[in-house]
Formats: C-alpha cells, structure tokens, sequence
C-alpha cells in the first residue's frame, strides 16, 4: 500500500555544518521523533523514504492507527526561513 506524508527538510547554517551537524535535517510533522539528517539533496530524499517507511511499518507491526497526513498550507505557514517541504510516497 502507498503512504504520503510530508517532510521538512532544515537546512543548516555554515556554522552548525562546521559543529558537525547535518547540512540537511529531515522530519516528519505527522510522526514526532521521526527524523534523519542527510550531507546532500539526493541523500536526504533517499533518507526520507527510509525513515518513513521503517516508521509506518513499526506502527502497522504495532497495531496502530497510521495519522491523517497534516494539510500542505497549514505546514507551509509554519515553515522557517530555512526549511522547505516536500512529499514523500512509499510503498508498504
């Protein structure tokens, strides 16, 4: 079955980059403590759908109900100067 559910991609300053942090911070707003870093744009799509897929496939193991995907305006008008959007679809 396919899921989609939205991510926020956090890109980090140059300074947090040189303390060692990821240049991409990722997060699912439907899933708290569902979350990845990435070096790169291509690495950070390809963690997404990992991070998402192993969660939606702890939650089905787990016998819970998955959430309703958040409204894309409603994400949109929090997002920070640094962060931006995107859809992610897996198959499950």
């Amino acid at each position: 079955m396919k899921y989609s559910y939205y991510a926020v991609f956090e890109y980090s300053s140059e300074e947090e980059i040189r303390r060692g942090i990821y240049p991409i911070g990722i997060y699912f707003p439907d899933f708290l403590g569902c979350v990845s870093g990435a070096n790169n744009m291509k690495q950070a799509l390809e963690m997404a759908e990992e991070v998402l897929t192993m969660r939606i496939e702890a939650e089905l193991d787990d016998k819970k109900a998955l959430p309703n995907s958040s409204d894309k305006r409603n994400l949109t008008k929090n997002l920070a100067l640094n962060e931006k959007l995107f859809k992610v679809t897996v198959s499950v």
